[in-house]
């Protein structure tokens, strides 16, 4: 059974152009920023990193003249691996992030979008639009560990490491599957509002933030009463919110708004909108680095990073990366920055500390 879901990577490609051009439909402007680095990695597989051979969709061969369209990320702080979920190339490559050396490219299914890691458990969670489901992967092995039947489209996934329970958006069922990490099943739904898109838990404070892109809206959950306690408007028409990002030491949120070229920023705590930060063109996702405070803006329309300063809301500095990066991710621990730039099949890795993209990972 485990093989038959870790060769299907190729099923369904033929629903992928659709969907990517839904979820592209904010990074439509041409960018006009050139990569800027200093080092750029050609990808490379590494079965003694996986112990076993990462399957058909890793063979150099095969990669000859395809376009994997990375577009989300995500860390592991603890193991320091970085994942990125390749939307066209139905695959999630993975990346040491001490050397920025690729070690294995795992099929998964159609139209991967969201991504995320439990850190506590070492399992990655990837949300496949088109196939409908959720992939479960060990991340010591990099092995299928089971596949999670949602509902339509998911699009965003979320982990709460202390109920060890994912959290995904279905964008065409105004809901979000709760799913158990230890039995790998569906154990609840909450309904939102219209196409939400991302969702973000703060643990701490018994919370989980939908941001609904029809709807303009983020809405404010109870996680052990399934409520909605809030539901913040972020605009009006087009505004259209595509990610969501918390800072739970500030309790503030940040949302991306592709349509007014602005980010959001929210205070949590009060459910109200604090400011509204002009970034650059089509502001697709958002990340944040805790320990810094900064607030990192991938701009799909110009290829660019705004760098965010959260105790002044204030653009601090713009770093260029590739072409139309969508993904972005923080790893605190290290305060590197990677940023996934889906024209180009690489990504950007930033230094917090200078600010300056120190390599770019070909894919």
């Amino acid at each position: 059974m485990i093989g038959k879901h870790r060769l299907r990577s190729a099923a369904g490609l033929v629903l992928i152009w659709a969907l990517v051009g839904l979820t592209m439909a904010c990074g439509t402007s041409s960018p006009s920023s050139e990569i800027v680095a200093t080092e750029t990695v050609e990808i490379t597989e590494t079965t003694a990193e996986t112990g076993h051979s990462p399957g058909p969709a890793a063979s150099p061969a095969d990669s000859v003249g395809r376009s994997l369209a990375p577009a989300r990320v995500a860390v592991n702080t603890r193991t320091n691996r970085i994942y990125v979920a390749n939307q066209q190339g139905g695959s999630v490559s993975v990346i040491d992030g001490a050397t920025n050396r690729p070690l294995a490219e795992l099929p998964v299914g159609a139209a991967p979008l969201g991504i995320a890691v439990n850190p506590e458990t070492n399992r990655l969670y990837v949300a496949n639009t088109a196939s409908g489901n959720v992939f479960v992967i060990d991340g010591v092995s990099n092995e299928f560990v089971a596949a999670v039947p949602v509902e339509t489209s998911p699009k965003g996934v979320a982990v709460d490491i202390e109920t060890n329970r994912i959290y995904v958006t279905n964008f065409a069922s105004e809901s979000v599957s709760i799913i158990d990490g230890s039995t790998n099943e569906v154990i609840g739904s909450l309904s939102v509002e219209t196409a939400p898109a991302a969702v973000a838990v703060d643990p701490s404070r018994n919370r989980v933030y939908v941001v609904n892109t029809a709807s303009n809206t983020v809405s404010f959950i109870d996680r052990s009463e399934a409520t909605t306690l809030a539901t913040v408007k972020v605009g009006n028409f087009k505004v259209d919110p595509s990610s969501v990002a918390l800072n739970a030491d500030t309790n503030r949120l940040y949302t991306a708004n592709p349509f007014t070229d602005e980010v959001s920023v929210i205070d949590a705590g009060e459910a109200t909108i604090i400011a509204s930060v002009a970034v650059g063109t089509r502001p697709h996702d958002v990340a944040v680095n805790p320990k810094t405070n900064r607030v990192y803006v991938a701009n799909a329309g110009d290829g660019e990073v705004s760098v965010l300063d959260g105790a002044t809301n204030s653009i601090e500095t713009v770093v260029a990366v590739g072409h139309r990066p969508l993904g972005v991710a923080v790893n605190p621990e290290t305060n590197r920055i990677y940023v996934a730039n889906s024209l180009d099949d690489t990504v950007s890795v930033i230094d917090g500390a200078t600010h300056s993209v120190i390599a770019t990972i070909a894919l």
